[in-house]
């Protein structure tokens, strides 16, 4: 792919689609001046309910989904983020970072709070500075594609998955929803180790 060619670290926002099985079919809505999509009471089950489209579907880059911007117990996932799988099978988002509440920049020199995974990516993209900044004092001959797959590989292999906290038995939220969990700058930094897929990717 040409962003790996390129040897730059993608950060893509996973989109605000929500779950397609959460969308309600146009003909079974009653009341569509109070609709809202992507909330969890919709009718169409689809047979892969992933909403995760172009760009951040594509394997290379490090797709980002996001979370309430809580921690411990009251962490959870944004029910806006849009969920995987990808139709063919292949897991997304990657990691999950913080995209609700944020305080960002807006118009007339004002700052604003914001919600969405365009607020989750640039928290992935500080921690990937932060391990390629570590990679090149422990690794000077990681280059290119190898330095990109091993940002990749140790955001993802050091997160932090997310309790379920709808969940009494302690279960894990889905992978489909969070990826590989909660980013961990200071894991992603220190870790010497990452895993990988047999054929080298994350």
């Amino acid at each position: 792919m040409q962003l790996i060619m390129a040897w730059l670290v993608v950060s893509i926002s996973a989109s605000n689609d929500g779950n397609s099985a959460a969308v309600d079919a146009t003909n079974n809505i009653s009341d569509k001046d109070d609709y809202v999509p992507g909330l969890n009471a919709g009718n169409y089950q689809p047979f892969n309910s992933g909403t995760i489209g172009d760009p951040a579907d594509s394997p290379d880059p490090i797709t980002v989904a996001a979370e309430q911007s809580m921690q411990g117990e009251d962490s959870d996932m944004g029910e806006f983020t849009s969920w995987g799988l990808l139709p063919d099978y292949t897991l997304k988002p990657d990691v999950s970072a913080p995209g609700r509440d944020i305080l960002s920049t807006g118009n007339d020199n004002q700052y604003v709070k914001m919600d969405g995974t365009s607020m989750a990516a640039p928290f992935n993209s500080g921690v990937a500075a932060l391990v390629i900044q570590r990679l090149k004092k422990t690794n000077p001959n990681l280059h290119g594609a190898a330095l990109v797959q091993a940002v990749k590989g140790l955001i993802m292999s050091t997160a932090n998955p997310q309790l379920d906290i709808n969940s009494d038995s302690n279960a894990i939220v889905s992978p489909r929803r969070q990826g590989a969990g909660q980013i961990d700058a200071g894991a992603a930094t220190a870790s010497p180790v990452y895993i990988t897929t047999d054929d080298g990717t994350s």
